[in-house]
């Protein structure tokens, strides 16, 4: 691509344009402007970037600026940041129809991001945009138009800690894929879970839900169902559309929230695509009590969450977190059993730790995309857990053990009969030994 050439987007091309790597200070505060033409095309669907990298290249932060001027005038565009003690490379890169909230068919004219300049500073007022700021307008899909967008959805369903992110977010990154990350659809059409329930382990969150579904005045309302499903089916449509924002890609829904009932949401749905990706209850309990603990990744952002110290909020957890397990894995199992079985598929958590490729090869062909050995088995080796940065994983951290079988070494005897007593029948039917 040469420097002041028109560029031609289209509307279904993940555009980049990229400089080389550029070696950078930690701890430093940088400045850099670009100069570009927007002659064709829309707001939040091309951006300008500078992706702050790890010296293992993982990126740390990727600081934008929208490009949403197209009036044929060249507008300039500056970032200032400041890099952190783990930054020691950047990419400066020109981004267009690639996890972007809209999508278009555009013409602009880019400078050689290779030949932008990036300099120094200090004491600046930082400059860039926030990618969670902008406003989407798109039109309304046609029947036969949603009928193409159902049969590109594919759930994932499972209960909370149990391999999603790393599943939907990383294995199944592929160009052939959108990833609609936990839209909690579920949580709001069927028995959403209660937030207090959560935090506080209270054995009767379901109560207060229970009787709202049932009230007839209620919007979702059992007694309504028949009405509100097919306005709910165009909603989730559009909604799911307006992520992709085409009709040739897959759309990934990492669903972990709200899985307690799926029966309302997947009767409305019955040609997409259904991924149940099974844990062993025990683990996820063991992953569920390590974000009670103090400075966890899960206080962090904001959770308050029961303190585990004495041996009754311990045994309070333990019944709260294994009796949710059960409600959500039977809820699964139901709405799997209904669906086609040419379009479902069961993956254990522990079969894909342990046999990631050959898994994912499977779960590739039932989703009908053809991929190279090669590439499958670079990307199994870029996102393995061995390979996150050691301060990012462990006790505490969201990455936190990926060891199936570990709950044994952290629960006492009485607590993992606790444990079985409640899942147990459940476990076995997944296959699981008690």
């Amino acid at each position: 691509m040469s420097n002041n050439s028109v560029t031609q987007i289209s509307k279904e091309e993940d555009f980049t344009f990229s400089s080389k790597l550029k070696s950078i200070k930690p701890d430093q505060q940088y400045k850099i402007s670009a100069s570009v033409k927007g002659i064709e095309g829309k707001p939040y669907a091309t951006y300008f970037a500078v992706i702050i990298l790890t010296s293992d290249m993982k990126e740390i932060d990727r600081k934008i600026k929208w490009i949403n001027s197209f009036d044929e005038i060249s507008s300039e565009y500056t970032i200032i940041f400041t890099t952190n003690s783990e930054a020691k490379n950047i990419l400066v890169r020109f981004v267009s129809n690639q996890n972007t909230p809209m999508r278009h068919n555009a013409k602009i004219v880019f400078p050689d991001p290779e030949k932008l300049i990036i300099k120094e500073t200090q004491h600046l007022t930082e400059l860039f945009d926030d990618r969670n700021d902008f406003h989407v307008y798109l039109e309304e899909l046609t029947t036969s138009e949603e009928e193409i967008m159902e049969r590109n959805m594919i759930w994932i369903f499972v209960t909370a800690r149990s391999g999603t992110t790393w599943l939907a977010r990383d294995l199944l990154n592929h160009l052939v894929n959108v990833l609609w990350f936990e839209p909690q659809i579920a949580r709001h059409v069927g028995i959403p879970r209660n937030i207090v329930g959560i935090e506080t382990g209270n054995p009767s969150f379901l109560e207060p839900e229970l009787k709202k579904i049932s009230n007839h005045h209620y919007i979702f309302s059992n007694q309504y169902r028949d009405i509100w499903l097919r306005g709910l089916r165009k909603l989730i449509l559009n909604r799911a559309y307006a992520i992709s924002q085409t009709l040739k890609k897959n759309i990934i829904i990492k669903e972990p929230l709200g899985a307690e009932d799926l029966s309302n949401l997947m009767l409305t749905f019955p040609k997409s695509k259904l991924i149940f990706l099974v844990r062993d209850g025990r683990d996820v309990v063991d992953s569920q009590f390590d974000r009670h603990t103090p400075n966890s990744w899960a206080r962090k952002r904001g959770k308050k969450l029961l303190s585990l110290e004495s041996v009754d909020d311990r045994c309070r957890m333990i019944n709260y977190y294994s009796s949710m397990w059960n409600v959500t894995m039977s809820n699964i199992m139901k709405v799997f059993k209904k669906h086609d079985s040419e379009l479902h598929l069961l993956v254990r958590y522990e079969d894909l730790r342990f046999n990631t490729f050959d898994e994912l090869r499977r779960i590739y062909e039932f989703l009908d995309i053809l991929i190279d050995e090669n590439e499958l088995k670079a990307k199994i080796e870029f996102f393995s857990f061995e390979n996150i940065p050691e301060p990012k994983k462990g006790f505490g951290k969201f990455f936190r053990s990926a060891k199936p079988g570990n709950w044994k070494n952290n629960f006492i005897d009485s607590e993992q009969k606790l444990m079985n007593s409640i899942m147990g029948d459940m476990l076995k039917k997944l296959g699981y030994t008690i």
